[in-house]
């Protein structure tokens, strides 16, 4: 059986292979989630960023939507206001 404790890590060239391998595997665990750190959390900040822009411009399309929906009403009472004004014209 190995003793963790009497490994030195100055000598680990000289240590028993499944030492080394879980050494090897735990360094390769850390770095893994070093990296999915450093390269997943400005890519979810620029989604982020992306979700709000969609949903402003979601916003102003739909008021965009209820203007041009409303824009034959507008234009019938235009039409009727220039009738009149120039019915009080004449």
């Amino acid at each position: 059986m190995i003793d963790f404790r009497d490994l030195d890590f100055e000598e680990m060239p000289e240590w028993p292979v499944l030492p080394q391998m879980l050494i090897i595997g735990a360094l390769v665990v850390l770095l893994q989630l070093f990296g999915a750190w450093f390269y997943l959390m400005p890519q979810h900040d620029e989604l982020e960023q992306i979700r709000q822009q969609e949903v402003t411009l979601k916003s102003s399309i739909r008021i965009k939507a209820i203007k041009v929906a409303a824009l034959p009403q507008l234009q019938a009472q235009l039409n009727e206001l220039n009738t009149r004004y120039e019915f009080l014209l004449k």
